[in-house]
């Protein structure tokens, strides 16, 4: 599945690394997926058809990480530029 939308955003998103020691990181995009796990990406950057991503996650547990748009494309339920409760949201189609 592709996210024309959501990958024209994260084209515009810091690069990675490159907010490395900002402890007021900007939410640049929010994903949640078909299993209310919420990803708020800080970074991201094109590899090849693919975007890898630098985020934080709030699933079981809330932690920092890295994660491909491949791993999740299946499981988008929406997404949002910034926090959804602050931004557009843009709901994906099942």
């Amino acid at each position: 599945m592709k996210f024309p939308m959501l990958e024209a955003k994260l084209d515009q998103a810091p690069a990675l690394y490159s907010t490395d020691g900002d402890e007021n990181k900007k939410i640049h995009v929010q994903i949640t997926l078909v299993n209310g796990w919420v990803y708020d990406v800080f970074e991201a950057e094109k590899q090849g058809d693919d975007y890898l991503m630098f985020c934080n996650v709030h699933g079981y547990e809330t932690e920092l990480g890295y994660v491909s748009l491949s791993e999740m494309s299946k499981f988008i339920y929406w997404w949002s530029e910034g926090k959804k409760d602050e931004s557009r949201t843009y709901q994906v189609s099942q």
